[in-house]
Formats: C-alpha cells, sequence, structure tokens
C-alpha cells in the first residue's frame, strides 16, 4: 500500500531570486554532471520547492528550483562527486504582511531514500540516504527526493541558513493593466522568477515569462510558460476587467505544447469536484442565455472565441461562472469546465 497523506498542504506562492546553482564556496569546473527525476509530494498539490544535491564529505552543495505543479526537475553544473538529495518548499514572505511566514526548523523535509526505492511502501521502514554517484558529461537518472514521511527533525539542516525564501508586494485590489497584474500572478501562482524569455532565466532558476496579450471582452489571457531548465510547461494567466481595473481570475500551467483555454487551442470537458450530469453550451455568455446542448465530461473541444466576461448580478457568486468561451461547433461554456487534454 502506498504511503498517503491526511490533508493536502494549501501554501501562498510568489517568486524571487533563487540560490545559486554553484557550490557554496566555490565555483563549479567544467566538465559538470547532472541529475533529474520525477517529484512527489504528500499533498494534492506540488509546492515550489528546492532541490539540493549535498556532497556526501559536506564540501559543497547545488539547488534547482521547480514551479508549482513540476512533477520533473533536472539540475545541471554539478562538479563530479558523491551526493545525498534533498528537498524543501520555498516558503513566502508577502511584504507587508499582517504575518511573517517561519518554518518550525531549518532541515529538509524530503530525501532520496531507500524508502522511495521500495516505492514509498508503508510496509518499508527504511529511510537511510542513497549514495548518488555524479560523473562528468553524464546525467544521473531517476533521483526522486519523495520520502517525505519522516519526523521533523529526521533530516539534516539545510546548508546556507535555510531554504530559499519567495519575496513579493502584496498583491493590489486591482490593476490599471492586463500585463501588470498577469506578471504578478504569473509569480504568486508559479513560484517562479519574472523574466523577459528563456534566455534570461540562469541555470536551476525557476522562471515564467509572458506571450503577447490576447483580448476578449472585459477579458484577456496571456499564454506563458514556467519551469527551470528544459522541464517547461504551458500556461496562462486569465483576468478581467471591472469598474475599478483588472483583476486576477485564474492562472494554469500544463505539462503540453499550447495553454488551454485559448483560442485555437483544443482540449476537453471536466466536472467539478463532486458535481455530477453534463455541461451546459448556452447560445450567448451568461447564464440565463439559451442553452444549446449538454455535452458530457471528456467531450473533445475547441475554442475559437473568447474570453468574455458577464459583470455578476449577483456580487457573492463565484466570478469563474461568469468568465466564458466559445466552443467550436457548440456554443459558450463556462472556463471552469475547460481542462487540457490529458
Amino acid at each position: 500500500m502506498r504511503a498517503t497523506t491526511l490533508a493536502a498542504v494549501v501554501i501562498g506562492l510568489a517568486a524571487a531570486c533563487g540560490p545559486s546553482s554553484a557550490p557554496s564556496g566555490s565555483s563549479s569546473p567544467a566538465p559538470s554532471g547532472s541529475i533529474a527525476g520525477n517529484i512527489y509530494f504528500p499533498a494534492d498539490r506540488l509546492p515550489p520547492l528546492a532541490i539540493y544535491a549535498v556532497a556526501t564529505d559536506g564540501s559543497r552543495y547545488y539547488t534547482v528550483e521547480v514551479i508549482q505543479y513540476q512533477t520533473h526537475y533536472s539540475m545541471v553544473g554539478l562538479r563530479p562527486g558523491v551526493y545525498h538529495v534533498f528537498a524543501t518548499i520555498r516558503p513566502t514572505q508577502v511584504t507587508g504582511a499582517s504575518a511573517t511566514r517561519t518554518q518550525s526548523a531549518a532541515r529538509f523535509g524530503g530525501a532520496y531514500t531507500k524508502f522511495v526505492t521500495c516505492g514509498l511502501d508503508v510496509s518499508c521502514t527504511d529511510h537511510s540516504l542513497i549514495d548518488v554517484h555524479v560523473l562528468a558529461r553524464e546525467t544521473v537518472q531517476k533521483v526522486e527526493p519523495s520520502d517525505w514521511y519522516v519526523g521533523p527533525d529526521f533530516y539534516q539542516l539545510i546548508p546556507g541558513g535555510g531554504p530559499p525564501v519567495i519575496t513579493l508586494p502584496a498583491a493590489e485590489s486591482s490593476y490599471p493593466t492586463a500585463a501588470r497584474a498577469a506578471g504578478y500572478y504569473a509569480q504568486l501562482r508559479t513560484g517562479a522568477r519574472l523574466v523577459k524569455d528563456q534566455a534570461s532565466c540562469p541555470a536551476n532558476i525557476a522562471c515564467v515569462w509572458l506571450g503577447a496579450e490576447r483580448d476578449g471582452t472585459a477579458a484577456a489571457y496571456f499564454p506563458a510558460t514556467a519551469g527551470s531548465n528544459q522541464d517547461l510547461y504551458a500556461c496562462a494567466s486569465y483576468l478581467f476587467h471591472d469598474d475599478t481595473g483588472w483583476k486576477d481570475l485564474d492562472f494554469q500551467c500544463n505539462p503540453v505544447s499550447t495553454p488551454f483555454p485559448a483560442v485555437g487551442a483544443s482540449g476537453r470537458l471536466a466536472l467539478g469536484m463532486g458535481e455530477t450530469g453534463c455541461i451546459n453550451a448556452h447560445s450567448a455568455p451568461g447564464l440565463t442565455a439559451r442553452v444549446l446542448v449538454c455535452l458530457p465530461e471528456g467531450t473533445p473541444v475547441t475554442i475559437d472565441q473568447g474570453p468574455q466576461y458577464v459583470p455578476l448580478s449577483d456580487p457573492n457568486a463565484d466570478l469563474q461562472i461568469e468568465y466564458w468561451w466559445h466552443v467550436a461547433n457548440q456554443g459558450w461554456i463556462v472556463h471552469r469546465y475547460l481542462r487540457a487534454a490529458a
């Protein structure tokens, strides 16, 4: 039986400069090696993490950042040697917030151990660290620092004084431009540094960059890309405009080639948790518009118009139900029922 968690972890996300990819107190001479592997976390969502490779003799360490939801990492530029691999959550500091987030102890929470190699099975009791031998010009695969099932003081202290902290100013209630809102929430929702393009992103640092603004009716979205090194996700920032300015509606990242929903992109329909039945396609944006067809969950769809934000008649209603996209040959469908293809 695979070990599971009892509760999901809810974490605020933001972005700032992360730790250097070079080892502590030394530069990394060429040639170097790499490590890579999948990431697991005992919660419904993967938070932004920092993966560490710490030399077994304590002489140096390297890090790579991963964004929220990222399920694979690759760490480059390691000096050949023997390492232990750990993981830690990158905590958030929002400037001007009423309370400052702190961790109870500056120790690693996850690691690559024998518990991982025996399948995270509860019958396995061996949590000893595994030596990872890094060679020049080679990548060690399947190094998965996914053993989070130990006590809070089990693993060693995090070198450098603790995990890298993600820092952002407090969110504004609304923004004067869609671009400004998209840039802020792209960082907040991914735990990545906002950069101009991939070439501007340093090695082993989590970055996000925005594409061109796509305008709808009182709504806009920005295609985006986020991740670290070559582990990149197609993302999008979705915004709406009311009498006070631009506001955030949603930010999504998926390991697909293009973001969805987006005009010209294809995906599928999905019901929310606990919902049953089918999904209505309307003749116009708005719940009062005529229902043209009710489509079953899983129906493949292609977006050809949108987005469109319809002002709410009930200020306490869910904003997502009034953000609409037009599905080719079907009608207008609510944003929250549109999902990227698996």
